[in-house]
């Protein structure tokens, strides 16, 4: 038996843990946002499903998924994305830039904060 084996094995549990409350936390906040947003939360974690609502929830219709499948033009799409997404939830640019950087964990403050839809502008 290595010396290391049993710090080594408890880091790995710890990392495991973090991982499984991190996935927890940001399933959870986007199931709760979507629901702020009058959208069954299922939706949010069903594959394309969810880019399709959220594109509804952030510009309104729902087909503007279809340009994240083109290059270069779906970085400048999630950039207006994660501003039109803080912004239907009363939230500035900073928030947006969050957003765009650390989703999960925002996605979290939304669905799991006292953030209120408040529709597409």
């Amino acid at each position: 038996m290595n010396q290391f084996e049993p710090v080594s094995m408890i880091s790995s549990i710890i990392g495991m843990a973090l991982s499984v409350g991190m996935l927890v936390f940001t399933i959870g906040g986007g199931i709760q946002m979507f629901r702020k947003a009058g959208v069954p939360g299922i939706f949010a974690i069903i594959p394309f499903v969810n880019s399709w609502q959220l594109m509804k929830i952030t510009w309104g219709k729902g087909w503007y998924m279809l340009l994240l499948f083109i290059p270069i033009v779906n970085l400048v799409i999630w950039v207006i994305t994660c501003g039109k997404l803080a912004a239907v939830f009363g939230k500035g640019m900073l928030f947006a830039v969050g957003l765009f950087f650390l989703s999960p964990f925002f996605v979290g403050f939304l669905g799991w904060g006292e953030a209120e839809y408040l529709g597409p502008q």
